[in-house]
């Protein structure tokens, strides 16, 4: 009896995941199971000789207040969503009374774009640049 139990939810198991690793096949992603992880680096351009606070998060993680110098930058690391494409990185910057938001990370916009994503913040707004390319956004706000 407890055989037939076990037999029935192993079978269960390895049919969504027979099912979970045909779908992302079926999108182009079978690169096998799990992703490349991705490097997020923000890079303080902004024109004064001012600090540039940022505050980013995810729906599991707070990478809590970091101070970047002018000129200089700060870096994180993340595993995208395996199965979905739903990983979203969103984060404040703040500078002289100026508060500023940007989603620095989204899956569907990104990754194909990038594993290191290297973002410039000045004051007209977010770029994200690349060896050939420069690509600015306007603030979410």
């Amino acid at each position: 009896m407890m055989t037939s139990i076990f037999s029935k939810v192993m079978v269960s198991f390895y049919m969504v995941l027979t099912i979970l690793i045909a779908f992302k096949c079926n999108v182009g992603e079978c690169g096998f199971l799990l992703p490349d992880k991705v490097v997020l680096e923000i890079i303080n351009k902004l024109n004064s000789k001012t600090n540039l606070n940022v505050h980013c998060k995810d729906k599991h993680h707070d990478l809590n207040l970091q101070t970047i110098q002018p000129n200089q930058s700060w870096r994180f690391k993340f595993l995208p969503n395996p199965v979905w494409d739903s990983s979203l990185y969103f984060c404040s910057f703040t500078w002289s009374q100026t508060l500023h938001r940007f989603d620095v990370y989204v899956e569907s916009r990104d990754q194909k774009e990038c594993t290191k994503c290297t973002w410039e913040i000045s004051e007209s707004g977010p770029c994200r640049v690349t060896s050939q390319d420069r690509n600015c956004f306007k603030w979410k706000d």
